[in-house]
């Protein structure tokens, strides 16, 4: 008989999955559902308090860029009547729109100085699907409406008077 081969100094080949724990071979432990459904809650009541913030964030925005649009356009509404009570007739035509500077200012200084600004009353803006219109009560209780245009740049927003009518 021949004796038996010399002990390799090499362990044997084991099998990839011996001594390998099988992650889901144990049973799964008890969940706590109360703490489960207290994650869940927050988690929502979170997602709503925070869409609820972004919501109010842009009316918040919105209500102020509206606002500086208002205030800009009745800006533009009192210089304009602040330079027609001062003479200041050049500075007015400059304030007037593109269209209505075709025409030389000395074609409006006549009817400017008809009317009674001293101590004029702007009115608040009043924005319509026609046009954009700022009331002026004068002094002897006539009210010239001033149309608004407005203009939006990349970078800014101009507004210019572009007509008038005047009432009473």
């Amino acid at each position: 008989p021949e004796p038996p081969p010399p002990p390799s100094s090499q362990p044997e080949r084991m099998s990839a999955l011996e001594g390998v724990a099988v992650p889901f071979a144990a049973p799964p432990a008890e969940r706590n559902s109360g703490r489960f459904a207290l994650a869940l809650a927050f988690g929502v009541g979170g997602g709503v308090m925070a869409l609820i913030a972004v919501v109010v964030a842009l009316f918040a925005s919105l209500f102020t860029l509206t606002e500086s649009y208002m205030d800009k356009i009745e800006d533009t509404a009192e210089a304009f009547i602040s330079d027609i009570d001062d003479e200041q007739w050049d500075d007015a035509y400059t304030r007037l729109c593109p269209d209505m500077r075709d025409r030389p200012v000395e074609d409006y200084i006549e009817e400017w100085d008809d009317w009674e600004v001293d101590g004029a009353d702007v009115r608040p803006v009043r924005d319509e699907m026609s046009g954009t219109y700022v009331p002026v009560e004068l002094a002897d209780g006539s009210v010239v409406e001033l149309r608004i245009l407005i203009e939006q740049g990349p970078e800014s927003v101009d507004t210019t008077v572009c007509g008038w009518d005047q009432t009473g």
